[in-house]
């Protein structure tokens, strides 16, 4: 049972207790609750299977459009509106702006294989925050995301990342609220 993964459930009573509680909240959901540990939340607690699928689908599903933005900024040489990478040829800017990628590739493939959702919670941030910034470079003279599929791939990501935020803020909000 759940209970093995709470310390701070020392005695039956309390157990029984939470068991109970938790069980009228999840009532829709006979799936036992998964234990979520966030320091910030200052303790531990329980997300139903069913929440958590819900988040990770979320996730899951912005990060595949954040990715396809990516294979589509090749295309579109992205590098051509970036700061820094704007001043290089289309050559060094390819180069420079596939290798950058590297390591974001590497942290949204690793977040694919994590169950960590606050770490979700701030890539997410990270997707809401790109789609602003395409909007705000909407009207760059280089700017060649202006078709339908690059503006999916771009708000897409972003939707899902604020859905994604919005949904956390909800579930952890409701899971602060428990006194066990």
């Amino acid at each position: 049972m759940w209970q093995q993964y709470s310390p701070r459930l020392s005695s039956i009573g309390q157990r029984t207790r939470a068991s109970l509680l938790l069980r009228k909240i999840y009532s829709n959901d006979n799936k036992p609750p998964l234990p979520l540990h966030n320091a910030h939340l200052g303790g531990l607690f329980f997300l139903s299977l069913t929440q958590f699928h819900q988040m990770e689908m979320l996730f899951q599903i912005s990060t595949a459009l954040l990715l396809c933005h990516e294979m589509d900024a090749i295309k579109q040489k992205e590098w051509r509106i970036l700061p820094i990478l704007r001043s290089l040829n289309d050559d060094e800017g390819y180069k420079w702006f596939t290798v950058l990628h590297l390591p974001l590739y590497f942290l949204l493939l690793s977040c694919m294989f994590s169950e960590n959702i606050l770490l979700w919670f701030f890539v997410s941030c990270f997707y809401f925050i790109h789609g602003i910034l395409h909007l705000i470079l909407w009207r760059h003279p280089k700017n060649t995301f202006n078709n339908f599929i690059s503006q999916l791939f771009i708000q897409g990501a972003a939707l899902f990342g604020l859905i994604y935020m919005i949904w956390f803020t909800l579930v952890m909000s409701v899971l602060g609220s428990i006194e066990i």
